[in-house]
Formats: C-alpha cells, sequence, structure tokens
C-alpha cells in the first residue's frame, strides 16, 4: 500500500484500521506525509463539501447526500482537461516561469464509513495499535516551497511579518498564550537570530519541519520501537527554480518529476517497486 502527500495520510489511516483486508498488505510506502502531520488532520464533511463544489462550478448537478453521486462526481473530474479541474478548484501556479501562483488545498485524506480513530494517532502508534509491516517513509528537503502551504513569495513576507508582530502565531496549537509565546521564541532561535523577513528561508525550514520532517520522523521511530523494519529517504534532487532568497531544494510534490522524467526514472523505478517486492531490504542504484 502506497500513497503521497494526503494519499500517505490516507496510508498511515489504512494502518491503524483493524479492517480484516489489511491482513493482505505485507508493505506500506509513505511518502511525504504521515497521519501525524497536520495537513493530514480533516473531517470526512469538508473534505466531502469542497469536493462537491467544485463540481457545482463545473456545472454538474449534484446533491452530496446522495451515495450514487460520488461516482458521478469522479466521472465528471476524470472528462475534462486537467487544466480546468485545476482552475475551477483554485489553482494558478507556473513553477517552472516564476513564483506567482497559489494552490487552494481542495483535497484531503478521508475516513471510511466503518472507521474512525478512536484514540490520537500518536498514541496508536507509540502502543502498537497498528498493522506491523515494513515500512518506508519519503519526504523532499525542503517540502514547504510550495504554493500548497507557503503560497508565494509574497505570502511568505507576509507571513514573515505576521511572525516578526507577534511570534506565538508560529504556533497553530491550543495552549496558554503565554507558554506558546515562549515555545514559540525558544523554537524560532532554532532557526534564526534575525528577523523572519530578514530570513525568509527560515519560514520555509520551519514550515517544512512542522508539517513533513518531524512527524514522519516521529511516526519512523515510534513505529520501529515495535519490531518494524523501518526505511527513510530525504529527496534532494534539484527539479524546478525557486525564488526564496536563502533556501533551495525540492519542494512538495516535486520528486514525481523523478518518476515521470525520462533521465531519471530510473532511480525511481527501483526505489519504490523493490520495496514492493522484497519489503524487507532497499536495493539502490549507484547514482
Amino acid at each position: 500500500m502506497a500513497g503521497e502527500s494526503v494519499g500517505a495520510c490516507s496510508t498511515c489511516y489504512h494502518l491503524l484500521s483493524n479492517r480484516p483486508e489489511m491482513e493482505a498488505v505485507r508493505g506500506a510506502i509513505l511518502i511525504s506525509g504521515t497521519c501525524l502531520s497536520p495537513f493530514g488532520f480533516s473531517s470526512n464533511s469538508s473534505a466531502r463539501a469542497d469536493a462537491f463544489a467544485v463540481g457545482r462550478k463545473l456545472g454538474l448537478e449534484l446533491d452530496e447526500s446522495s451515495n450514487h453521486t460520488s461516482a458521478t462526481l469522479l466521472e465528471l473530474f476524470q472528462s475534462i482537461p486537467v487544466s480546468s479541474l485545476f482552475r475551477t478548484a483554485g489553482t494558478r501556479y507556473s513553477p517552472l516561469k516564476s513564483d506567482e501562483g497559489y494552490v487552494t488545498a481542495k483535497w484531503s485524506p478521508v475516513f471510511a464509513e466503518d472507521f474512525y480513530p478512536k484514540e490520537p494517532m500518536a498514541d496508536s502508534i507509540d502502543d502498537g495499535r497498528f498493522h506491523k509491516v515494513p515500512l518506508l517513509f519519503g519526504f523532499n528537503s525542503e517540502e514547504c516551497l510550495s504554493p500548497v502551504f507557503l503560497k508565494s513569495l509574497k505570502h511568505i513576507k507576509q507571513k514573515a511579518k505576521r511572525w516578526d508582530q507577534d511570534t506565538s502565531k508560529m504556533l497553530d496549537i491550543t495552549v496558554n498564550i503565554s507558554d506558546r509565546s515562549k515555545a514559540a521564541e525558544d523554537i524560532k532561535t532554532l532557526y534564526t537570530n534575525r528577523s523572519f523577513s530578514e530570513d525568509l528561508a527560515a519560514v520555509v525550514k520551519f514550515c517544512t519541519d512542522d508539517e513533513f520532517t518531524l512527524p514522519i520522523a516521529r511516526h519512523a521511530e515510534s513505529a520501529s520501537e515495535h519490531g518494524v523494519p523501518v526505511y527513510m529517504y530525504t529527496m534532494d534532487y534539484k527539479f524546478v527554480p525557486h525564488f526564496v532568497p536563502g533556501v533551495e531544494g525540492v519542494g512538495h510534490a516535486e520528486d514525481m518529476f523523478l518518476y515521470w522524467d525520462t533521465t531519471t526514472t530510473k532511480l525511481g523505478e527501483s526505489l519504490l517497486p523493490n520495496f514492493g517486492q522484497s519489503s524487507n531490504q532497499i536495493l539502490f542504484l549507484n547514482t
């Protein structure tokens, strides 16, 4: 079983379920996400409403309360050009041309009707209540160099200014405001000794750690304590130019170039299939 981004979050939720079909799963690949990632927390109702809102914008009369209309919605999405779907969903981005653009995230992981987490996901993993199969985790070197998370350079500058005015806004957690401010100040020192406006790279690096690196590492470390073979890689191969001063790397979903670019597909074609065929070992090409 494998997934990337919200697909990795969904894969993680499958691993926490006790569905009998999971007995057929012999390994799992989670790329750029886990159910411990903040963006992996969502409700079925909001995700479904977002998808049907896009369908209605495309002219389809849908009643999202009907069971059969999900298939109708899927048929519609599959019948139109990708550019039309992106445009209607609120996406305008040309990474090879400029940093001007944005992506409105309309898609998020959802739960099956017969499964919903009964406890915090971290507790399930820490206590070993998950399907124990070999795991392969992957994340990109600078995931938040992506319009999905920080939008354009203009928006990054705006976020930096807000954080400079109130450092507690770095942390989206429910704690006493004084505790949150102290925690945010302590965390900030790990990324920069200047203002965020002077060091925009620090905004990107914190976002990458917060949304991806730390949740994935947390999941991998905890799972490994229960006798599960765990493998992890970082993708750091420049695919497209970036426009944030002081930081370079692979942004969210840019690793897809690895699997579709003919000059790099040999590595991509080996890494994931090798794990799928023999999930107790990883075979790498010499590169």
